[in-house]
């Protein structure tokens, strides 16, 4: 169960650019390379998206232009994680909290997620 109300839309950490060596496709490199920052990539939540506005994204689960399905989500193991480590439950309030690792994608790294 996410612990994320609005779930899929509201965004809590700063926009990634996609890593230069994860790009799916000619055209996702085309277009992020020109400036169009069109598709960004959220590390913690290992999730792509379309910016909506400056603080909400669509989450996408393949790539617009190739179709190619991107890894699976973790926005919902983030929070069960999180709460786990921090031993209660967390919410959105409660993210500025959160331990280092959960700022960065080292959280599911150091797991093996």
């Amino acid at each position: 169960m996410s612990r994320n109300p609005v779930q899929g839309r509201t965004l809590f950490f700063d926009y990634q650019a996609i890593p230069r060596n994860d790009y799916c496709c000619e055209q996702m490199r085309y277009h992020h390379s020109c400036g169009e920052k069109i598709i960004f990539y959220i590390p913690q939540y290992r999730e792509y998206g379309i910016r909506v506005t400056d603080t909400i994204y669509q989450k996408i689960n393949s790539c617009p232009w190739c179709s190619r399905a991107f890894s699976v989500s973790l926005k919902e193991k983030f929070f069960d994680v999180l709460s786990e480590n921090m031993e209660k439950e967390i919410g959105i309030d409660d993210l500025d909290q959160a331990p280092p690792e959960f700022k960065t994608d080292e959280w599911w790294k150091n797991r093996r997620l």
